[in-house]
């Protein structure tokens, strides 16, 4: 175990995060910043479109039933006045004033007020204003038409548009974060030997270690590692296949440590697992645990 540089490695400093690992999240942010926008733009204007299109809906179906409503009082109430007889007319508008009807008015075609039933003053400009003529007696009706429901209906409608598009925007943004997240870049093939101390490197299968630059690759993606989990692997690497005993890892890890003990290895060998298992899932089973015995590296992996 001489050969493998592991001691000084050990202590020296090493930027756990590459250059182009960084690059690559500002790019994804770049990118997941602009498709957001684009979705909730898109959103904002199909939620917009929607409320614009059920109010304008709603507005004339209330519009309709309110017509009709006043057609079938005029028909009624102008069949009493054309018998002169002013008084039925009066108690039937004033039973017509009820629920949604806020008043109703009758003018005759002279401009005369025949009769008035309902709210005066103020409220008389608050809601829907529908005229009809009065048949057979000539004139015409004007009820004053409670719109609240309508547009209550319409704000309901417009709050769960709203939260819909937010949850929709939320849902989407997420997604697209996962899949950048997920996204695995083009895979870098390790720096090729240029002189003799880089002819040392090692290959198991999908791993490559090359001890004078201190790096490590992994299905040609370089990994994170810092100088006691690259000590770890090089420690393995030394021997693939052999199995280390925790004593022998601890040597070759931590020559210098007199409180290192077998749980900073089980926690090392998890931070390199996890190391591996972010450039491919299979990952994880690079090293390889021997109850009783030890740590090994998997051979061919």
């Amino acid at each position: 175990m001489g050969q493998w540089p592991v001691a000084r490695l050990a202590g020296r400093r090493r930027e756990p995060y590459p250059f182009a690992v960084k690059a690559r999240w500002r790019e994804g942010r770049r990118v997941l910043w602009a498709a957001g926008a684009g979705v909730v733009v898109c959103t904002a204007a199909a939620v917009v479109l929607f409320l614009n299109a059920y109010g304008a809906l709603t507005r004339s179906a209330f519009r309709d039933r309110a017509a009709t409503y006043a057609h079938a009082f005029a028909a009624t109430a102008g069949t009493w006045i054309e018998r002169g007889e002013t008084e039925v007319a009066q108690t039937l508008a004033g039973f017509v004033v009820a629920g949604s009807v806020r008043s109703v008015e009758i003018v005759a075609d002279n401009g005369a007020v025949l009769l008035r039933a309902g709210t005066d003053g103020e409220e008389r400009d608050r809601g829907l204003i529908v005229e009809t003529s009065l048949s057979p007696a000539g004139g015409v009706v004007r009820m004053l038409v409670d719109d609240s429901s309508a547009v209550l209906a319409t704000r309901h409608t417009g709050l769960l548009a709203v939260s819909g598009g937010l949850a929709f925007d939320v849902a989407v943004i997420a997604l697209l974060a996962w899949a950048l997240r997920s996204r695995r870049a083009p895979a870098a093939a390790p720096p090729p030997a240029t002189n003799a101390a880089d002819a040392g490197r090692i290959t198991i299968g999908d791993l490559v270690i090359v001890p004078s630059r201190c790096e490590a690759w992994y299905a040609g993606t370089a990994l994170r590692l810092t100088p006691k989990q690259f000590a770890l692997l090089s420690v393995l690497a030394s021997d693939p296949g052999r199995v280390f005993s925790e004593a022998e890892i601890l040597a070759g890890a931590w020559p210098d440590s007199a409180y290192a003990d077998a749980r900073d290895i089980k926690q090392y060998v998890y931070l390199v697992r996890r190391r591996l298992a972010e450039v491919r899932a299979e990952g994880k089973d690079v090293i390889v645990t021997v109850p009783g015995f030890g740590y090994r590296l998997a051979d061919g992996r």
